[in-house]
């Protein structure tokens, strides 16, 4: 046989096994939807966060959860997901298989990712200047980033948005004020600290802005300082089908609008408890002027002599759930006069939403509920601090105060005190210190709301104790001297390891001294050279620099 002969033989050969292969992995070997649909689940990769994965009433939500459950429910699984605190961790997870979509806020970055692979954009967000709401002529006023120059803008230390600020900066010739503070805050306590006065202005994702300007009225947000970013998902390259199917979910989501639709529910939506009639308050009160709390009175006193409960403690949580509204339905779907999440109504036997708002079913499945935080409480041996307990894990999901449980006994808390010590924790799970603590289980929570809930309750039901008898019932005595308000921090050094906690709504020096040598003001640009050509050029649509959320180990 000639070596020509031999050569073409091998030739056959090869393209025969390549051939082969192919047909073989085409039309054989199974893809990763029919993987996924197999197990029964689709694995999502993220972390505990403010927008997109969090535990609301014990129940999984957030803007990037809901979207990727509706994609599972789509394909017939159920969803899993995988928390994981750091971006490299998520990508691992999605090199080894271990997840099948990673979700962190994803911009969509120009340079190629080893790989990675990027879904469809599903959202655009920008960075936005958080001020008070003035006059918009005020020359305090910020309606662009050229008119920063001379203001100060406070951030937090190893804030994501420094560099961005040192680039506006540069721009204006150092005239902006980069101001940090050198404690463990977070984008909301800075939102605060300018609803407030403390600050005058500080920067935000506009996603995390539009939900606090739901909480905060008189600040403005409409100053953005960045152009758009698209963000995405994240999928092994390899996995081109599922790609594909998410790609044409996303394309279909945004021409069907429940993509937008979702995004206005976590973003657009009031986080206050609203009612479909505007009346329903004027007759659920309209007898208190003849000696009772609402029209609700004899059903709330039935169910609460049931579980053991002063009626007027009951009323009072139902009027900061609702104020005795039965057609309330607050933004993440609680509903009726005492504000039953859906699997919670369920998991005491209300399967309609007809029987969720109906005013004697909605107070006896919630006083259902209540007894049932007696005994996961029963712990507690102080009845009147078990009632604390019970109150804020009504509002938040009792797996939150169990975390800022374990938070107080970690740091040497009393952790069976309500006051001054649990609720302490429990107001600051919305730092990452601590809601990626250990000994944390249930990961963010806003911790303001269930601390000011249970305070609320307490006032409310002190005047409703003045106001209204109640025979056989003794009352608790409830102090409302509240310990004062403190957040936070975790100090640490080569001899020293605690905590660190400074009294909120009080004037105190909250900055640092500027150092002129490494204060932030000093940052060198990123790209000096470009931002100097853009300061000698003509305005022009300038894209986002690139972000590098992954080590460039590529």
């Amino acid at each position: 046989m000639t070596k020509s002969k031999r050569f073409f033989i091998l030739f056959i050969v090869i393209t025969t096994a390549i051939l082969a292969f192919a047909i073989y992995h085409k039309f054989f070997m199974p893809s990763e939807i029919q993987k996924i649909k197999e197990r029964g689940t689709l694995k999502l990769v993220t972390a505990y966060n403010p927008t997109g994965y969090f535990l609301y009433k014990e129940e999984p939500m957030g803007f990037e959860h809901d979207f990727i459950q509706n994609y599972a429910k789509k394909l017939g699984v159920k969803l899993e997901v995988v928390v994981v605190n750091q971006p490299e961790e998520m990508r691992r997870k999605i090199l080894t298989g271990e997840a099948d979509i990673m979700a962190y806020n994803i911009p969509i970055v120009n340079l190629p990712m080893r790989f990675i692979e990027f879904s469809h954009p599903y959202v655009q967000t920008e960075l936005v200047l958080v001020q008070r709401k003035i006059n918009k002529k005020s020359p305090e006023y910020i309606g662009s980033t050229a008119s920063l120059s001379g203001k100060i803008v406070t951030i937090t230390e190893q804030s994501p948005y420094a560099q961005t600020l040192s680039d506006i900066n540069f721009e204006l010739n150092n005239q902006l004020q980069i101001q940090t503070i050198g404690e463990s805050k977070t984008p909301e306590d800075l939102i605060r600290m300018v609803a407030e006065n403390e600050i005058a202005y500080t920067v935000a994702n506009k996603e995390i802005a539009l939900i606090n300007k739901e909480y905060f009225d008189n600040i403005d947000i409409e100053t953005t300082i960045t152009p758009p970013q698209d963000i995405a998902f994240a999928i092994h390259r390899k996995n081109k089908d599922l790609l594909n199917s998410l790609n044409q979910f996303i394309d279909n989501s945004r021409k069907d609008k429940t993509l937008y639709a979702l995004y206005d529910q976590y973003f657009k939506t009031s986080r206050l408890v609203f009612a479909t009639d505007n009346n329903e308050l004027e007759s659920a009160s309209k007898s208190s002027n003849n000696g009772s709390i609402s029209i609700y009175d004899p059903i709330v006193q039935r169910y609460a002599k049931e579980i053991n409960w002063d009626w007027r403690l009951v009323a009072s949580l139902i009027w900061q759930e609702s104020r005795f509204k039965p057609s309330a339905r607050s933004w993440a779907g609680a509903t009726g006069l005492m504000q039953l999440m859906p699997a919670t109504a369920r998991r005491f036997g209300l399967n309609t939403m007809q029987e969720i708002y109906h005013p004697e079913l909605n107070i006896k499945t919630g006083t259902k509920y209540i007894a049932w935080l007696e005994i996961f409480w029963e712990e507690i041996k102080d009845e009147t601090e078990r009632k604390k307990f019970i109150l804020a894990s009504y509002n938040a999901g009792e797996g939150h105060v169990k975390d800022a449980q374990r938070l107080a006994k970690k740091y040497g808390y009393d952790a069976n005190k309500w006051d001054g010590n649990v609720e302490y924790f429990l107001l600051n799970k919305s730092k990452p210190t601590f809601y990626r603590d250990p000994v944390c289980k249930y990961g963010y929570c806003r911790g303001s709301e269930p601390f000011f809930y249970v305070r609320s309750i307490i006032r409310k039901y002190a005047a409703f104790k003045s106001q209204y008898s109640a025979e056989h019932v003794s009352g608790y005595d409830f102090s409302t001297d509240f310990s004062p308000v403190y957040e936070m921090g975790i100090e640490e050094n080569s001899s020293i390891f605690g905590l660190k906690k400074k009294q909120l709504f009080e004037k105190r020096e909250i900055f640092q001294e500027t150092d002129t040598q490494r204060g932030i003001n000093n940052l060198t640009p990123k790209n000096p050279e470009r931002i100097q050509l853009k300061k000698n050029s003509a305005p022009s649509n300038q894209l986002f620099r690139k972000n590098k959320i992954f080590k460039s180990s590529e």
